[in-house]
């Protein structure tokens, strides 16, 4: 479902630009020297230890499996451009990373609960979203593209619930880890770019590291 609406939303970028009346003739301080607002859509996946997860639930005296996947994301976000198309961007919007698709299973199944109460503990944080504020260093490569590198920090929330037969166990944390991102932008007119970036949001304790975030969007140069 994703790969399609990552696909029409390319392709509508695509006709859009070759539609538009103006194209990418833009002095460096000119309107790219002012506020942009934008949305991007994607796909996230855990950056975890299973290893580190399974050791300390052996420590902890159970014997388990542990698997993870992927699933959507979005973020929304408003910035200001500094010094046009080759300077610096300050950016902060808000970014829900989805929920990941996390199983725990008893090999060995002891008490329920105690497994559950002693799981939820160590296991990674399931559903994370915050805000963020960051710097965007622009790097031009042609006169209507550029590279991206993002660095800033995090706000986060994040949950996660184990369901067993009869009882469920939620673990709920919050903090602030850094972010850090490479992408670029292809401006597709006097006020529409079309940016693509792979995004990394640190999260959680030490059995975890992170989620990372493959989005592209759309954002109105203001």
């Amino acid at each position: 479902m994703i790969k399609k609406l990552i696909t029409k939303l390319f392709i509508f970028q695509m006709l859009f630009s070759f539609c538009a009346t103006v194209y990418a003739e833009i002095d460096d301080f000119g309107l790219l020297d002012g506020i942009y607002f934008g949305g991007d859509i994607g796909q996230s996946s855990g950056d975890f230890y299973p290893k580190y997860y399974k050791e300390s639930m052996s420590v902890a005296g159970y014997s388990s499996s542990y698997s993870h996947g992927n699933h959507y994301a979005y973020k929304l976000y408003a910035g200001k451009s500094l010094d046009g198309f080759t300077g610096i961007d300050i950016e902060g919007g808000y970014v829900n990373l989805g929920d990941l698709n996390l199983k725990v299973q008893a090999i060995q199944p002891p008490d329920e609960q105690l497994f559950l109460q002693e799981a939820v503990k160590l296991m990674p944080l399931s559903s994370v979203s915050g805000f963020y504020l960051s710097s965007v260093f622009k790097l031009p490569i042609t006169r209507a593209f550029n590279g991206m590198i993002k660095l800033g920090a995090f706000i986060w929330d994040g949950e996660s619930e184990l369901k067993g037969t009869s009882v469920s166990q939620v673990r709920k944390e919050s903090g602030i880890g850094p972010l850090i991102g490479i992408g670029g932008s292809y401006l597709i007119n006097h006020r529409f770019r079309f940016n693509g970036n792979i995004e990394k949001y640190s999260v959680g304790n030490t059995n975890e590291n992170g989620y990372f975030f493959y989005s592209m969007g759309v954002s109105y140069l203001y």
